[in-house]
């Protein structure tokens, strides 16, 4: 841009030479070719130009009634089309070595700037002589000691007003058409532009930019480029549509160079992003400074899958390098976080950021009514997260229902753990404790599931017949724990503990994270309540079921049983009882008189209670009045 501003100050220079002549009646035209041969060498490209007509009063003025730039290869389009240029020239000021043109005007120019196949721009550099000892696109060397910058060949030059209307630009990836600019320009003066460009169009990779762009410009003072009519998206990550607030603006330094932007302030909606920029540096950082986001005013912005946000961060300072990414700094996390179907939830606490990895500390977790302490860290680089939590007297039926919507089990939660993760839940790894005490699994109950399958087997058919057992077919427990690791999205235990009033499962196996789904296995021990119920008899021993499988889900497990082992518990039941009935009748008999006489009273006692002991069952207690002394020794009497 300064190049060819330069090369307009030549071409003023030249063309105030004509004016000059033009006073003493010398054909403009005999100028052509001396400032159309300096201008391509300027630029390295052939440079044409049109009808010329001088004007002298009301103000010296040249108009050239066409200008052409040649492409930077023979068949390729024009670097620049300007269908009309008028330069209004200061005469004065060309005898104290001054190009000052009171006005430019440029009327439909039209500038196509090709790209490499690196992606960076191919633009003018001035044409090399055989003898030239830098290469093409090499910066001109320092002037000598003594010798002026201002070199006749390069005025110095002022722009008082500039004018352009109905311009085109076609960059790589940059485009707009419909463009107006207004502005001054001076080299080592002040500078400022206003530009108005109706139809802007960016597109790369992702990045979409569409609409009028307006800005305004002044060199040693700010800038600000207003982009609310236009649409901006990125991705599936961001959109802003047009209507809504996205403005640019900042102090800008003297010199044309990256140094020249150091600060800069976004405004997007109701936020405001103050930023710190070092773009010289190596490498180049931007640093986010102090400021106060409300993300429920970043909804408009962000994807339309993207749940409701609510709450606020407080930025302290952000420090960020590019190329290798590097982030430094601080915020505060003040009920951050989104709002769902079933209701919100939000994280508090304090946010550092160091490298690549951003760290939550002590902070709490909000998931509806329930909060939970929480630590974690997000790997920016790997996309991988680490963190462990510990929740304590929590109801389970609202944190399942913020992941399944509904549940049917319920109770008192409590839990710890530490998991990593590098994506969806299914790659979820780490280990923790939970327990439930005391909850219900609605439409469920273990010895329910038991019972049915245990009361048909026939030798107990007959047993049970007549008794109520519905007491015992209970939904509520009194715990439910275990200890468990997660590897890829599925939780394993070997202690799962499901514990009942009137019976009690332990399990081992896997549950699913993602789909719920259930692959246990385990055994049941009957309580001494129910197992007396079913055999008539208190037990001496445990009553054991083995469990084949726990299938189904968390909100509708599937039990099955193994027939066989399931027969063999109903026979020992149902034998207990008909043993015992049996060895009654003999000790009632003639049996019981023959051990009373041989070994003399309570003998019937003590061999019901060694049988009821082996059984499994306990004897019916005497009396005390009616409790016999123990028999006499064997050498006393010897029984037959």
């Amino acid at each position: 841009m300064k190049r060819i501003l330069i090369v307009l100050g030549v071409l003023a220079a030249g063309f105030a030479a004509v004016l000059v002549a033009a006073f003493l009646l010398i054909d403009a035209e005999d100028y052509r070719e001396p400032i159309t041969e300096y201008a391509s060498e300027a630029l390295g490209r052939k440079v044409t130009l049109g009808g010329i007509d001088l004007r002298v009063f009301p103000t010296p003025a040249v108009r050239v009634q066409s200008l052409s730039v040649a492409g930077h290869e023979a068949g390729a389009p024009a670097l620049a089309d300007v269908a009309e240029l008028q330069l209004k020239i200061a005469v004065l000021p060309l005898f104290t070595g001054q190009v000052v043109l009171r006005a430019v005007e440029l009327e439909s120019p039209r500038i196509f700037i090709p790209f490499d196949e690196n992606g960076d721009p191919i633009l003018p550099t001035p044409a090399q002589g055989p003898d030239a000892a830098q290469s093409p696109g090499a910066q001109a060397s320092a002037p000598a000691q003594g010798e002026s910058e201002s070199d006749p060949a390069k005025p110095a030059l002022a722009i008082q007003n500039i004018r352009v209307r109905n311009a085109d630009l076609q960059a790589g990836p940059y485009a707009f058409s419909g463009g107006k600019l207004d502005g001054r320009f001076s080299l080592g003066g002040s500078t400022a532009l206003k530009f108005d460009l109706a139809d802007v169009n960016y597109a790369q990779d992702e990045v979409k930019l569409s609409g009028p762009v307006r800005g305004d410009l002044k060199i040693g003072e700010s800038f600000e480029i207003n982009l609310d009519d236009a649409a901006l998206v990125s991705g599936d990550s961001f959109r802003k549509p047009a209507g809504d607030r996205l403005r640019i603006s900042g102090p800008l330094g003297q010199e044309l160079s990256a140094g020249v932007l150091k600060e800069a302030s976004i405004e997007l909606g109701k936020n405001e992003f103050p930023l710190r920029l070092l773009l010289e540096a190596e490498p180049m950082e931007i640093h986010l400074t102090s400021t106060e986001i409300d993300l429920a005013a970043l909804q408009p912005f962000l994807g339309q899958d993207t749940p409701r946000l609510r709450g606020g961060v407080a930025v302290k300072e952000f420090r960020v390098k590019l190329e290798p990414l590097s982030i430094v700094g601080t915020a505060t996390l003040h009920s951050a976080g989104v709002d769902l179907e079933q209701g919100p939830v939000s994280v508090s606490g304090p946010l550092a950021a160091r490298g690549t990895v951003l760290a939550l500390q002590d902070a709490s977790a909000k998931i509806g009514q329930n909060e939970i302490g929480v630590r974690g860290s997000y790997d920016l680089e790997r996309g991988r997260s680490a963190f462990e939590f510990d929740a304590r007297e929590h109801k389970i039926e609202d944190l399942i229902g913020f992941f399944a919507g509904d549940s049917k089990l319920l109770g008192a939660f409590a839990a710890g753990g530490k998991f990593r993760m590098s994506g969806d839940l299914d790659t979820l790894s780490g280990s923790g404790h939970f327990a439930i005490t005391p909850g219900q699994l609605r439409g469920f109950s273990l010895v329910q599931e038991l019972l049915g399958p245990l009361s048909e087997i026939p030798v107990l058919v007959a047993q049970v017949k007549g008794k109520d057992l519905s007491r015992y077919e209970q939904e509520d427990f009194e715990n439910l724990s275990a200890d468990y690791t997660i590897e890829n999205g599925v939780l394993h235990t070997d202690n799962l503990v499901l514990n009942y009033r009137y019976a009690t499962a332990n399990l081992r196996g896997t549950v699913g994270l993602v789909d719920l789904a259930l692959d246990l296995s385990g055994e049941v021990v009957l309580g001494d309540e129910l197992a007396e119920e079913l055999s008539g008899s208190k037990p001496r021993r445990r009553r054991v079921i083995p469990i084949s499988s726990i299938a189904g889900t968390v909100d509708n497990p599937r039990l099955r049983l193994d027939r066989v082992q399931l027969t063999r518990v109903a026979a020992s039941l149902a034998a207990e009882d008909r043993a015992r009935e049996k060895l009654n009748e003999k000790l009632d008999g003639r049996l019981g008189r023959k051990l009373e006489e041989k070994l003399g009273p309570g003998a019937k006692e003590a061999v019901q209670g060694i049988f009821g002991r082996l059984l499994g069952g306990q004897p019916e207690e005497s009396p005390p009045s009616e409790q016999a002394p123990e028999p006499p020794a064997a050498e006393e009497k010897k029984p037959e």
